[in-house]
Formats: structure tokens, sequence, C-alpha cells
């Protein structure tokens, strides 16, 4: 979504799976969603989906180059009881990132409050 044009990609996308033990992201691709669940054993795809009405936004600071903290922030949705990314392939981590905690719980809440229009109406 917003990403912070000053910060390195390689360095976001590193912190983003460095510092998390396992990422869990929503795919959705050819009009299927799955979660993928990214460790170090490897990706694990979960295709049984049941969103949630939750959201929260999960911060990163990470250092730059020059040594100055930035803060990403991620929007996050409940699905099938726990709290997942949402997958972008545009952004560096491969996650949608926003440039403050009020953007990210504002996506986070438009994108849930559609796949429920969606779910209600099939």
């Amino acid at each position: 979504m917003n990403s912070i044009p000053e910060m390195d990609d390689n360095l976001l996308s590193h912190a983003i799976y460095e510092k998390l033990s396992v990422v869990k992201r929503l795919s959705c691709e050819d009009d299927e969603e799955k979660v993928e669940i990214i460790s170090d054993q490897g990706i694990k795809e979960v295709r049984d989906i049941a969103y949630g009405h939750r959201t929260r936004a999960k911060c990163l600071t990470i250092e730059d180059e020059s040594g100055k903290s930035v803060q990403h922030w991620f929007p996050q949705v409940e699905v099938n009881g726990c709290f997942i990314f949402i997958k972008d392939k545009e952004s560096a981590g491969g996650v949608v990132e926003c440039t403050s905690r009020y953007l990210a719980l504002k996506y986070a809440r438009r994108y849930l409050a559609k796949k429920h229009r969606h779910a209600g109406a099939k």
C-alpha cells in the first residue's frame, strides 16, 4: 500500500521474516483464498478459511543503513481464530504495509468488511 521510499526493500523483507518466527499471510489468487504459513520448515497452505471480526495493526521497528529507527505498520485480519497478514505482491515484504497505525487499522477493517459482504452474497 504505502511504503516508505527511503527504506531498502530487502531490509524490510529480511526484518519481517527474521523478527517473526512464523509469518501467516492471506493470499487470494484466481478467486481461491488460502492462508500461507511461512516458517523455517517451509510454506504450508491452508484452504479452509473462516473470517472473524477482529482486526489489528502489527508494528515492526527497523533500523535503516544510517542507524535511524523506522516504524512500519502492517494490517492484520482474523482468520480461523488467528491474526493474519494480507499478501501484497508489490510490497517489499510481500505483505500489505501502511505508514501509520491508523491507516493499517482502516485498511484491515475495509478488507474484512469486503470479505464479509462477499461471503454473504454467496
